[in-house]
């Protein structure tokens, strides 16, 4: 079934149960009778969810003006800080990671990186998707965006 929780603790919470269909982005989940929420004030959320379920939109809306709660927030991504996927024990995979970190402000291509590495472009995007559940491109984009997020919370130019 499937369930959120915190950001920051959803990869940790993977790795111990595996069964388990983790939804990172996700501030409430439903699945038969249980409904989870991302982090401590998405109780408010799924409180709203479940009014909204259980009584009607219409009253979701008024008690989350009521209360000033941010209705229909579906996704906890703008909150999350991406550290890199390095829970894994691929020491190439690792350098690879520290050197598109270190590249990050230029055109890296995914041969370059595995060139880098001594690797195929095949096996090391294979390596790469085992090691972090992402693929070598996805990785590289949310590594920008957390550099862009960085940047822009302090007003500083990229």
């Amino acid at each position: 079934m499937p369930a959120t929780s915190h950001w920051d603790a959803i990869t940790d919470l993977a790795r111990r149960y595996p069964k388990i269909l983790f939804k990172p982005d996700h501030v409430v989940t439903h699945s038969k009778a249980i409904i989870t929420g991302g982090g401590g004030f998405s109780a408010l959320n799924a409180m709203l969810y479940f009014i909204e379920k259980n009584c009607s939109k219409e009253i979701a809306i008024e008690l989350s003006k009521f209360y000033a709660l941010d209705y229909g927030r579906t996704s906890q991504n703008i909150f999350s800080v991406f550290s890199g996927q390095r829970l894994h024990d691929d020491q190439d995979i690792h350098r690879a990671q520290s050197y598109i970190e270190e590249k990050i402000k230029a055109d890296i291509s995914v041969e370059q990186i595995a060139d880098h590495v001594n690797m195929s472009k095949r096996n090391f995007i294979r390596r790469f998707k085992n090691a972090t559940r992402l693929n070598p491109i996805e990785y590289i984009q949310r590594t920008k965006i957390e550099v862009a997020k960085k940047h822009w919370k302090w007003g500083m130019q990229i």
